[in-house]
């Protein structure tokens, strides 16, 4: 198995993208291209703020979801599958042509100012910004795992 790409927070992640800014070529493994991995991210973000779009029950988020979530903070990286779409996105939601990197800046970016309430995590259930801050960072760099200079 690769070894983990560990990002602790949005900040870190802000680093690894202005490294692929400067880099020269790159490649992503997989079916989706650099753009589409980082708009499905900027919408993970999103969601934190706005809400998702369906949820696992509430019985599962304060049970497995929160021994999931705890077991990846412990561990600071998470696993999934990084071709699977958000509940409630598809294809038309990730519009290809549409920089990733600007559009991953923008929403860390709202996210960093954003003072209303956090939502219900699909999985995870009730999290703090600092805790969204840090699953979305390892989201993130499960999906960056795929990036090859």
């Amino acid at each position: 198995m690769q070894r983990p790409l560990i990002m602790r927070n949005l900040g870190e992640v802000l680093d690894f993208l202005q490294l692929i800014e400067d880099g020269k070529e790159i490649s992503v493994q997989g079916a989706w291209d650099l753009d589409q991995h980082l708009i499905h991210c900027a919408h993970s973000i999103e969601f934190a703020m706005s809400g998702y779009p369906s949820r696992k029950p509430l019985i599962f988020q304060n049970t497995i979801g929160t021994l999931v979530f705890h077991y990846f903070d412990w561990r600071n990286y998470m696993r999934h599958p990084t071709n699977a779409f958000n509940p409630g996105e598809s294809d038309e939601d990730i519009v290809v042509g549409q920089c990733g990197i600007e559009r991953l800046k923008e929403t860390i970016a709202s996210f960093d100012a954003w003072d209303g309430p956090m939502q219900r995590h699909r999985f995870y259930g009730h999290l703090t910004k600092k805790q969204y801050d840090k699953v979305n960072a390892m989201h993130i760099a499960n999906h960056l795992e795929l990036v090859e200079f």
